[in-house]
């Protein structure tokens, strides 16, 4: 279990996440990333970009700014 604070519009917020895995190479966003696919908006690791499912039209192309 790891406990992540994230900003919501109103206050700050700890969640708590079970059964994790560190991907070092990994740089998306996990919350992020649940809240796309929740609207039909897929991410694509080997060509580093945001979709939608239905068209597959681009979205967003991402980059790694650091981190993991």
């Amino acid at each position: 279990m790891v406990t992540i604070t994230i900003n919501t519009v109103t206050r700050k917020l700890n969640i708590k996440l079970f059964y994790i895995a560190l991907a070092p190479t990994f740089f998306i966003n996990i919350v992020v990333l649940l809240r796309a696919t929740n609207n039909n908006i897929n991410f694509n690791l080997g060509r580093n970009l945001l979709y939608y499912l239905v068209t597959g039209k681009t979205v967003y192309y991402t980059r790694r700014l650091g981190g993991y």
